[in-house]
């Protein structure tokens, strides 16, 4: 928070948040990402906030209380990795979320800021991945709003 306030004093206008999981931030402390974001919206100027890495996982937990955090329009960037669009190759990941979960945060998030910059990042080429799991991920990316996508 003083790195926030102490921005804001010298006059910036852009911040991001970002971490090997945002959506994890505060777990081991009894906090939330969207605890810290609700006490960063109460500070006075004209500034935007970017959220980089927040893990689908933690999304699909804190969807609802991060959606009324998003209608400030304060947060002007997100980015979720989906990692693939195969629940097969997100099983064998060992990731905790399926396709439609990311896919129905997304689409919650669009609803509530259709402004907001969406990246995501996918894995392509993971052991034993399959035509048919590349085409599920293609067709993630067909039937949801992302506006950039990097790929590993």
């Amino acid at each position: 928070m003083h790195e926030f306030e102490e921005g804001l004093q010298k006059g910036f206008k852009h911040f991001s948040l970002l971490g090997t999981d945002l959506g994890a931030y505060g777990k081991d402390l009894h906090h939330t990402l969207t605890d810290l974001l609700k006490e960063i919206l109460k500070l006075k100027g004209h500034y935007k906030i970017g959220l980089r890495n927040v893990n689908p996982y933690h999304l699909k937990s804190m969807l609802n209380e991060l959606l009324p955090i998003l209608k400030s329009k304060r947060i002007w960037y997100m980015e979720c990795a989906a990692e693939s669009g195969s629940n097969r190759i997100l099983e064998l990941m060992k990731r905790n979320y399926s396709v439609q979960e990311y896919k129905d945060c997304i689409q919650a998030i669009r609803r509530v800021h259709p402004d907001i910059i969406l990246r995501t990042q996918l894995m392509v080429g993971f052991p034993t991945e399959t035509e048919q799991d590349f085409a599920e991920t293609l067709h993630l990316l067909n039937h949801v709003a992302l506006d950039y996508v990097e790929l590993y």
